[in-house]
This record gives structure tokens, C-alpha cells and sequence, in this order.
């Protein structure tokens, strides 16, 4: 199917933030069983597409502001 941007606007911030959320998780869940040491970098970048930002300029600057956030 193509992709009709049927979806809320605020639904690709909210997987990013829960990925990032699991990212950060195993990162500490690593730090503690190795007792301070790190075996690999769980911080990775994670690349998201904010279509277009579901209408104007402000729309554009929210859902980026929110992407970074998350």
C-alpha cells in the first residue's frame, strides 16, 4: 500500500522515543550485569522520517522539536 500519511501526526515521535527508551534500557541493563563495563554502544543514531510535517511551517517546527526530543 502506499504510504497516505493515515496516522497521527504524533505517532513517528512516539516510536522513536519508545526505541530510544529500549536503547537506553539495555544500555543500563549491560552497564549492571558487567559491573561498569561496556561490551558494545547501544547509543546508536536511529534515522526517522517526518514526512512532511503534516501541514504548515509551525506543524514542520512542532514535529521536529518533538523528534529531537524523543
Amino acid at each position: 500500500y502506499p504510504d497516505q500519511s493515515l496516522y497521527p501526526a504524533n505517532s513517528v515521535p512516539a516510536v522513536v522515543e519508545r526505541l530510544n527508551n529500549a536503547l537506553r534500557r539495555a544500555d543500563q541493563i549491560e552497564w549492571a550485569e558487567n559491573k561498569g563495563e561496556m561490551l558494545r554502544d547501544w547509543m546508536v543514531p536511529i534515522v526517522a522520517d517526518a514526512e512532511a510535517g503534516f501541514g504548515g511551517a509551525l506543524n514542520v517546527y512542532e514535529l521536529t522539536k518533538r523528534m529531537i526530543r524523543a
